[in-house]
């Protein structure tokens, strides 16, 4: 029959050593054995072997007024040229209009840490510039031929038609965002040219005839031929990308993130309540240099009974469209994030235990954040965790670490263990470990000062009886009881 106090001993070391949320990270009978240094036979795992990264899409746009018009120019070349018997003139509006777009990621990654650390990577051709001009073009013709004999032509009159001068002057260009110092296509450069084109010809004096300015006749004839061609152009370069650190909890206060080179990392500060769901603003700016050139080159020839009187060979009429310097702030961007947290109590207190036995606790790890947390758990000898000591924890799970103690000495002992994880900057996390060795022959006077700390840790011991708040006084009573009770036992 099992002694009361047997029986007493089994219900307290059930409820003050025993954990009951999640699972354990490995059967403490499976797998090789632990390491002497509290790993793995295969050596472990390195802290940088548990990077991670987040990334979220962001999409730069800005608009310039496609196809409308921006430029906003009027142009009037006034009578050319001087002296001629037949003189142009034309009137021009020209508007212009630019598009630029940029797909990419806001990347939080680690290591290094403390982190995590924000960058921008654009994706390969995933941006795209295009700029569009058109040009409405009108004009008009003075003419003034002396024929001889009181003859004389002298007409001034609009050209009745000109061809839809709307030239399609558009270039569109892909690019890799995001344009900042370093980039290999920065700066951006995007053109078009207009060829070397005749644009229309006119015998005029067929024209005066249509519009009725003078009767028919075969006499003389008064040729205008216009060409054109030019370019259209810009040159951008990204300035900075700007993220609002927002409001901090901080003594000081924390100045914006600002991101000026090409893969640029910046820390990220993190407020708790982010971890699990965080969400920030990203402002792309950039300069742009717009410019162009456009003329203009009539022809004249004046032929009386087909013998050419005057002839003025092609001569250009540029169109001042002066250069344009501009700075573009884009409409922001948001992108969201979830980072992995570990928690963990910061000390642990194992069962004392005789030298050639041991005791067993198991240590709880949460994972406090929104995206999967995985880890390994590596202490030092006299206490050890079973293979495999790594553990994986999905957001608002637990995973339970035993601990065990195997006394060599007789004595206090106090190592740490190190959580090393994917937590952008809580790895390692270092956990004290204590415990108590005992002689063989069962005496184990356990010093007051293990015992009030035990009593005092907001914890407990690192782990929580079933349906008990750890720190409860009901707890922490059971927890003391069971100390000497468990050691009695060991000794009879």
């Amino acid at each position: 029959m099992m002694k009361a106090s047997h029986r007493l001993l089994v219900i307290i070391c059930s409820l003050a050593l025993t954990c009951v949320s999640g699972a354990t990270l490995a059967d403490p009978d499976g797998g090789p054995p632990p390491s002497p240094d509290g790993g793995v036979e295969d050596g472990g795992t390195s802290p940088l072997d548990y990077p991670d990264e987040v990334r979220s899409p962001v999409r730069f746009e800005y608009t310039d007024a496609l196809q409308e018009d921006v430029c906003n120019l009027d142009i009037d070349t006034g009578w050319v040229p001087d002296g001629s018997p037949i003189q142009v003139r034309f009137q021009f509006r020209i508007g212009c209009g630019y598009y630029m777009e940029m797909d990419g990621y806001a990347v939080l990654d680690w290591p290094p840490r403390p982190g995590p650390n924000l960058s921008f990577r654009g994706i390969t051709r995933g941006g795209r510039y295009e700029l569009d001009y058109s040009i409405m073009l009108s004009g008009k013709v003075k003419l003034y031929l002396d024929l001889g004999g009181g003859n004389i032509i002298d007409e001034e009159f609009n050209l009745p038609w000109i061809p839809d001068f709307n030239v399609g002057v558009f270039a569109s260009k892909r690019f890799t965002p995001f344009l900042l110092q370093g980039s290999p296509e920065r700066p951006l450069v995007v053109e078009d040219q207009i060829p070397h084109t005749m644009l229309f010809e006119y015998d005029l004096m067929d024209l005066l005839v249509l519009i009725g300015a003078i009767p028919p006749q075969d006499l003389v004839s008064a040729w205008l031929k216009v060409y054109i061609d030019g370019y259209v152009g810009s040159r951008f370069e990204g300035r900075r990308i700007l993220v609002e650190v927002g409001e901090q909890n901080t003594e000081f206060p924390i100045p914006d993130l600002i991101f000026t080179e090409e893969g640029q990392k910046e820390r990220l500060p993190l407020s708790p309540e982010e971890q699990e769901f965080g969400m920030r603003e990203a402002q792309y700016e950039g300069a742009v240099f717009h410019y162009a050139g456009i003329s203009f080159y009539p022809e004249i020839t004046i032929k009386i009974v087909g013998i050419e009187v005057f002839h003025m060979d092609t001569f250009e009429i540029p169109v001042p469209i002066e250069d344009k310097e501009d700075y573009w702030v884009f409409d922001p961007v948001f992108f969201e994030f979830s980072l992995p947290d570990i928690a963990a109590p910061t000390s642990v207190l194992v069962p004392p235990a005789n030298i050639g036995s041991e005791s067993m606790v198991y240590m709880q790890i949460m994972n406090v954040g929104g995206r999967l947390l995985r880890g390994e758990a590596l202490v030092e000898p006299p206490f050890t965790v079973p293979y495999p000591n790594k553990f994986e924890v999905e957001p608002g799970e637990t995973v339970l670490v035993p601990i065990y103690f195997t006394p060599s000495t007789i004595g206090p002992v106090r190592k740490y263990m190190s959580l090393y994880s994917n937590d952008p900057n809580e790895s390692p996390m270092v956990v004290a470990i204590e415990s108590y060795g005992c002689g063989p022959d069962g005496d184990c006077a356990i010093p007051e000062d293990m015992v009030r700390k035990c009593t005092s840790g907001g914890s407990g011991c690192g782990c929580r009886a079933p349906g008990a708040d750890p720190s409860s006084p009901m707890f922490l009573l059971l927890l003391l009881l069971g100390l000497p009770l468990w050691l009695k036992a060991r000794k009879s």
